[in-house]
């Protein structure tokens, strides 16, 4: 159940032949346990995982209420809440204000987005009707929980969105001509039923206690299905920025992995929306330095809110020196080009970190990235000696076909890779289905991975090492679990 809302939510993070499915009986604890694992290592990939919820907590659901159901609202979120940004939905431009650069606006959440729509709603409704005495004229919303819960603001704005003249708008009338909160919450879910809202079954009480996330849920809601906006231009910057994300799709999905992955590791970073932005105060990267190597960070010296671009740049040469002591190549840029959001420079920092934390474990052992490589060639021809691909670096074209990883995987966890899946890769299809099978088996494997199935068909190098180490990781992991169990057998 949980791989398919995975599937519903984000249809690229897994492989359903990587599933393992009843054959007309239930299926075993261990193919139970490897069914979570890929679910929850797939879902922490895509940015909705929960710090410190493990796959053997999904096994026992019922005991883990609390993370299991984090979990499903983290992905409902995403589901509702992803869509909405300017470089999706270019009408949303039209909720700038008066004189308001659109390129403002794009750098908002997804939930300052909303907040922003229901007050364009509002302030329309008033302008509209400057006989009406009931609603003040000064009347706002600051929040999408407690100023919601009188049903007032999402009454006007039902009101706004829903056709004129339909059962649904009648219905959004009388909720507005309510007399109190509880038949006015009444009214609004009627008007939204009737209007074809897809909702999650609220009740009023879920409007009026308030609860936050069904409110949230029940505003997005609302917003897909009648937004209520006229199609605009796009602003040039963002129009810009979108004809650079399609020449360079690569580059966007590197992006989008390194902000999965520093949302992954627990340190307040999960509300990313543009590695870009959101790096340049130079704050999320002393983080990621700090965990890496705790404490190389002096935090007296570092502005937690930078007001202006000079203690940016103050943070980010802080955040230069720090990468350098962790022997990262930063001589190429400086603390400046970081708060400037340059973007190639921000996608150096950032990869680099990535790799110094996948390859942690590389140092405690004093090995090195060839000594990956090595292991994984050593790996493949142990477990199959017919097999002839070797690779010569981790940009070598073979690992396009998506064999390599394959087989290194039925070398690492022969129980989650089934070879008669393995295909020769020759051909464009091929290449892909070996790659998207690649990486759940990995998943299925243990291993958190944040390479995409396009990094292995493209053969993108960092990723593959981040791939190919963690997969490294995960064999010693296995290894050292045996030896200890040895003793005790």
């Amino acid at each position: 159940l949980l791989s398919k809302f995975v599937l519903r939510v984000a249809p690229a993070a897994l492989d359903p032949r990587a599933l393992n499915l009843p054959q007309g009986r239930p299926l075993g604890s261990d193919a139970k346990l490897q069914n979570q694992t890929l679910c929850l290592n797939a879902v922490t990939a895509v940015g909705c995982g929960v710090q410190g919820l493990s796959p053997r907590q999904l096994v026992d659901a019922p005991s883990h209420q609390q993370g299991t159901l984090q979990l499903v609202w983290n992905l409902t979120r995403s589901a509702l809440l992803g869509p909405i940004k300017t470089s999706k939905m270019p009408q949303l431009n039209g909720l700038c204000l008066v004189g308001e650069d659109p390129a403002v606006l794009a750098k908002y959440r997804p939930e300052q987005v909303l907040l922003r729509w229901v007050n364009h709603h509002i302030r329309g409704y008033l302008e509209a009707s400057p006989e009406q005495a009931a609603v003040p004229r000064t009347f706002r919303v600051t929040n999408l929980h407690a100023d919601l819960a009188d049903a007032l603001a999402l009454a006007i704005v039902l009101h706004q969105v829903l056709p004129h003249r339909s059962a649904a708008w009648d219905a959004a009338c009388a909720a507005l001509g309510a007399s109190s909160t509880s038949e006015r919450a009444e009214g609004v879910l009627e008007a939204a039923r009737l209007g074809g809202v897809e909702m999650f079954e609220p009740q009023a009480g879920d409007l009026t206690a308030p609860r936050p996330r069904m409110l949230l849920a029940f505003v997005a809601a609302i917003f897909h299905t009648h937004p209520g906006l006229v199609e605009q231009p796009a602003a040039p910057k963002a129009a810009k920025a979108r004809r650079a994300l399609r020449s360079n799709p690569s580059q966007a999905r590197e992006e989008a992995a390194l902000r999965m992955w520093m949302a992954s590791l627990g340190l307040g970073l999960e509300s990313l929306s543009s590695l870009y932005e959101d790096c340049r105060d130079g704050v999320a990267f002393l983080r990621l330095v700090d965990f890496i190597k705790p404490g190389t960070i002096d935090w007296s010296r570092v502005l937690l809110e930078p007001r202006s671009i000079y203690e940016r740049v103050q943070n980010c040469n802080h955040a230069v020196r720090a990468a350098r002591f962790l022997g990262l190549v930063v001589e190429g840029f400086s603390g400046k080009d970081l708060a400037d959001g340059i973007s190639m420079y921000i996608l150096s920092m950032a990869s680099q970190l990535m790799r110094a934390h996948v390859c942690l474990f590389l140092d405690e052992l004093g090995l090195g990235e060839g000594d990956v490589l090595e292991w994984a060639n050593c790996q493949v021809r142990r477990h199959d000696d017919a097999f002839e691909m070797r690779l010569r670096g981790f940009a070598d074209a073979q690992i396009r076909t998506g064999v390599f990883v394959l087989r290194l995987l039925r070398a690492v966890a022969p129980e989650c890779t089934r070879e008669e899946l393995i295909l020769p890769g020759d051909t464009e299809e091929e290449r892909a289905q070996n790659a998207r099978y690649a990486i759940s088996c990995a998943h299925k494997a243990g291993c958190t991975v944040f390479a995409t199935w396009e990094d292995v068909i493209e053969g993108r190098p960092r990723m593959i090492l981040c791939l190919l180490a963690a997969l490294m990781a995960e064999d010693l992991r296995r290894h050292e679990e045996e030896s200890q169990a040895a003793p005790a057998a």
